[in-house]
């Protein structure tokens, strides 16, 4: 499989059978990625506030086992709220 972000390749691509057999090793037959340098990215303005955050988190496991939340609030999304689920 050739990397589909690519950007150039040292051979064009051909097809052989062998492509279609299982167990076979291919690698010889697939063109190999060239390397190139990227142009340079100017940096842009940061998009959140300074201390500003965006986290995910899978709300159960992230407030199951804590020990600080009540057992009923433990792995709702209203555990989330609670005073003591994150630190401070």
């Amino acid at each position: 499989m050739v990397d589909p972000y690519a950007r150039e390749l040292d051979r064009p691509f051909r097809y052989d059978p062998q492509l279609s057999t299982f167990g076979v090793n291919t690698a010889d037959l697939v063109p190999k990625v060239i390397v190139t340098a990227n142009a340079p990215v100017p940096a842009a303005t940061p998009v959140f506030d300074t201390g500003g955050l965006i986290y995910e988190v899978a709300v159960r496991p992230f407030t199951m086992l804590h020990p600080d939340i009540p057992e009923a609030m433990r792995g709702t999304v209203g555990a989330l709220s609670h005073p003591r689920s994150l630190p401070i």
